[in-house]
């Protein structure tokens, strides 16, 4: 029965992984019509959250240990790539959301000429 019970769980998170990857999708391509994005193009804002982030993890780990709680080297180490991770999100993110921004626009322009395509030839 646990088997069972295991399997069943697996893929409901499955399936919850899928639809928030579809949903996430979806609202990626509603933005990208719109300008609605154009912030994550800005360098020194997206660098500016991300600094946010990483002053909120540091006090996260600050506070834990006032509170008590040991941390070994490997913690330290899984601190030092989280933080380094944040900052290359930082930094990466607004080319990122450039390329995706013209990659789109060309499929955009594909799909006009195929169906410019498509016309032409039903009309011979």
């Amino acid at each position: 029965m646990d088997t069972l019970v295991n399997v069943i769980i697996l893929a409901a998170s499955l399936f919850a992984i899928v639809g928030l990857i579809i949903g996430a999708t979806i609202k990626i391509n509603e933005l990208m019509i719109g300008n609605k994005m154009s912030f994550l193009e800005n360098k020194k804002r997206v660098f500016g959250i991300a600094l946010i982030f990483i002053g909120l993890y540091l006090s996260v780990i600050l506070f834990g240990h006032l509170e008590g709680f040991v941390y070994y080297w490997y913690d330290f180490l899984s601190f030092t790539f989280s933080i380094a991770l944040i900052f290359a999100i930082g930094k990466y993110m607004p080319g990122l959301i450039t390329f995706l921004r013209e990659l789109h626009q060309s499929n955009l322009e594909c799909a006009q000429e195929l169906e410019l395509m498509n016309e032409e030839q039903k009309d011979l």
